[in-house]
């Protein structure tokens, strides 16, 4: 036998079938008649005998692929924040390597023996978490068309997700002491200005709510320095941002951080949710 024939024979019918299935999945999550059910059954509507096989067809029961694509995409641009971080897309799990420290480079002669440089990589794996946003349904928009429905949802939807994951970039960011907090002055400005290594200050931002950047204009003395000018402190760009409080302010690269945005998105429309308040 060829090792293409051995190879045919020792393929595993269980595992084929397994990914025929998750071929057929995915089609039916692009295809217009499960992205119509999905939403019928959201409204509470009744399927015809079409819809009703596309829904029986994903067990897993998705969001639609072009409903999940504008997900993220809203999130994105509710957020320029989650745009300014190393992200990935995929459904969990993903590893990187982040280099260590490492010595000096060595010098040697022409032609002689060369010691190697100690330089070290370490993998990390990200563990996926489960951010969850919640849309009451009222029955007025249970009345509106599908197209309507979808644009409300993605609406209220991103809007929440885009807040925390823009939290715990900061959250992030804070750890590594590139933040300052309470009087914005000229002095503490300066200080977490210098605090931020020449390697990561390249492209990186000020990160601060709208309250906060006009304390920074008002503390600008242009007889003095040019603290701030053009919506820029010391010729650095500032991110605007609701998430951070008054007088915090957050000076990095984003660019160092890596994070994934799963696609397998689910909405459920059968929680019982309480209020015991």
């Amino acid at each position: 036998l060829t090792l293409e024939q051995k190879n045919e024979i020792e393929k595993n019918p269980m595992e084929e079938r397994k990914e025929e299935k998750k071929m057929e999945e995915r089609n039916i999550y692009a295809s217009a008649e499960y992205r119509t059910a999905y939403f019928k059954k959201l409204m509470g509507r009744e399927l015809n005998e079409e819809e009703t096989r596309a829904m029986s067809t994903a067990s897993a029961k998705g969001v639609p692929t072009s409903t999940a694509d504008k997900i993220i995409s809203a999130i994105r641009e509710v957020s320029p924040v989650i745009e300014d971080i190393n992200l990935y897309f995929g459904s969990g799990y993903l590893k990187v390597f982040v280099k260590g420290t490492h010595g000096s480079a060595s010098e040697a002669e022409e032609g002689a023996n060369l010691t190697p440089v100690d330089f070290t990589l370490t993998e990390v794996e990200l563990t996926p978490k489960r951010i969850t946003e919640f849309m009451r349904i009222s029955g007025s928009l249970n009345d509106m068309s599908i197209d309507d429905f979808e644009n409300k949802m993605i609406e209220d939807i991103s809007g929440g997700l885009a807040k925390k994951i823009e939290n715990k970039i900061f959250t992030v960011m804070n750890t590594v002491a590139t933040a300052v907090e309470g009087e914005v002055t000229e002095a503490n400005i300066f200080t977490l200005y210098g605090s931020l290594k020449s390697g990561y200050a390249k492209n990186a931002k000020f990160y601060m709510n709208r309250a906060t950047k006009a304390s920074v204009m008002a503390v600008s003395n242009k007889s003095k320095n040019d603290l701030y000018l053009n919506d820029r402190i010391l010729g650095t760009p500032i991110e605007e941002t609701d998430e951070l409080a008054n007088g915090v302010i957050i000076y990095g690269n984003a660019k160092f951080i890596v994070g994934e945005l799963g696609k397998n998105i689910t909405i459920e429309n059968d929680r019982v949710l309480s209020n015991d308040g």
